[in-house]
């Protein structure tokens, strides 16, 4: 039998939704500050306002995430590890449909933790060079450090076309991933099995996966040069 166990905490729900708001807002502006649309009609001025007051909440929003993770070691089940990237090629095979058997894992896959961890520095990144950016006449010193406004503004960029990249991709792992936690993400509770239990039997021929189309494309394409 199966038992609910609260897998998302108040905190982190939280979080994932307003850091998901708050990207939805900084993204698109960021993109727009970086290279204006006139086509558009957009006020630059109310865009740019948005822009700076979101980049602000994320702030503080991180800051309050990295005190969550430190305090509550929260850390080790999100940080990117040695061991994530060797279990890296095992965990996109199995994503790309290239084997059946899926890599061991904990509460997140090794795939979830680097992109987990590569957001919090990419957007920390991104936080500060825009911070040193918007008050360039207080920090001129600083930004001269790392090389001017112009390799700030690349900074924020690459963590701009990072994030861009990534959440398409975060949001395909969690809907090839068990939909119980998808909705711990919304409920913050998920099932698992009762202490002592094993999980109901699964004939071979299931467990197997053995219509995988990724091996197959792959199959074919070395046919052609056979």
């Amino acid at each position: 039998m199966y038992r609910l166990k609260l897998r998302q905490p108040l905190f982190l729900r939280i979080y994932h939704w307003l850091l998901t708001l708050l990207v939805v807002i900084i993204v698109p502006t960021g993109f727009y500050i970086h290279s204006p649309l006139h086509s558009l009609q957009i006020n630059f001025g109310r865009m740019f306002s948005i822009h700076v007051f979101a980049g602000f909440c994320l702030s503080y929003l991180l800051m309050v995430r990295a005190y969550y993770a430190l305090f509550r070691q929260d850390y080790k089940s999100v940080v990117f590890t040695w061991q994530d990237l060797k279990e890296l090629p095992s965990m996109f095979k199995y994503y790309l449909f290239f084997q059946a058997e899926k890599p061991p894992e904990k509460k997140y896959n090794s795939g979830q933790r680097l992109i987990y961890t590569g957001w919090f520095i990419f957007l920390s990144l991104a936080d500060i060079s825009g911070a040193l950016a918007y008050k360039k006449t207080h920090f001129l010193a600083i930004a001269k450090l790392a090389g001017g406004l112009h390799h700030l503004d690349w900074v924020t960029l690459g963590a701009s076309l990072f994030l861009a990249f990534t959440v398409p991709l975060h949001i395909y792992l969690s809907f090839a991933e068990n939909n119980n936690f998808l909705q711990a993400m919304v409920t913050g509770y998920s099932y698992e099995l009762q202490p002592g239990e094993s999980p109901p039997h699964v004939p071979d021929q299931d467990k197997t996966r053995t219509k995988l189309p990724g091996l197959w494309l792959l199959n074919k394409f070395k046919a052609l040069f056979r």
